[in-house]
């Protein structure tokens, strides 16, 4: 390495160091008991204040908390008294719309988190009667079973557009297949030679 080159890398810093000192130094004094101030070179644009900081813009208002809906508080209250769980160990995730046609019903779902036992569940709040109810599950088959009895296989925009055709009427559709899919290439092969 280049004996130079090596002294101004150790030099060089003690020099920018005791540079930034200098400039420093006379600008910045202490004032008070642990308080800094500082002194700027260049002329003040507006008068000095008593306070450190001043801006010229208004402080904005403090942030208000937003309130928790009803349908969270139920949610909450029935988890704690229902299910045993303290109102301390409870998080709430989130909370949305969630809407069963075919039932007619809806609710607000509420997702929480249990900490104590690091699991999740969700909570169904009747929008109607504000009834609450644990087995999101249940709803949901209920609903797949009506939707079934409804419209039987057929997709619900098809249900509609048969129930407006005449009888003589020629409808394009869509079919889908469901079969066991081949289980090796062999069996890909043989089932397209067929």
């Amino acid at each position: 390495m280049n004996p130079m080159y090596r002294t101004m890398t150790r030099v060089l810093p003690a020099f920018f160091l005791l540079a930034l000192l200098l400039i420093v130094w006379p600008v910045a004094s202490m004032g008070g008991q642990d308080q800094f101030t500082f002194q700027s070179p260049l002329p003040t644009l507006l008068a000095p204040t008593s306070s450190l900081f001043s801006s010229p813009l208004p402080t904005p208002p403090a942030p208000v908390p937003t309130p928790i809906p009803d349908e969270v508080q139920l949610a909450l209250r029935y988890a704690t008294n229902q299910l045993g769980i303290s109102a301390s160990q409870l998080l709430v995730d989130h909370h949305y719309r969630q809407d069963y046609p075919e039932l007619g019903r809806s609710f607000t779902a509420v997702t929480l988190l249990d900490i104590g036992r690091d699991r999740f569940f969700t909570l169904l709040v009747d929008l109607k009667d504000q009834s609450v109810e644990a087995d999101m599950k249940a709803i949901e088959e209920a609903e797949a079973q009506a939707r079934r009895a409804r419209y039987g296989k057929l997709e619900p925009a098809l249900h509609a557009r048969l129930q407006q055709a005449s009888d003589e009427e020629l409808v394009d559709v869509a079919i889908w297949i469901a079969g066991k899919p081949p289980r090796d290439q062999r069996e890909r092969y043989l089932a397209l030679a067929a």
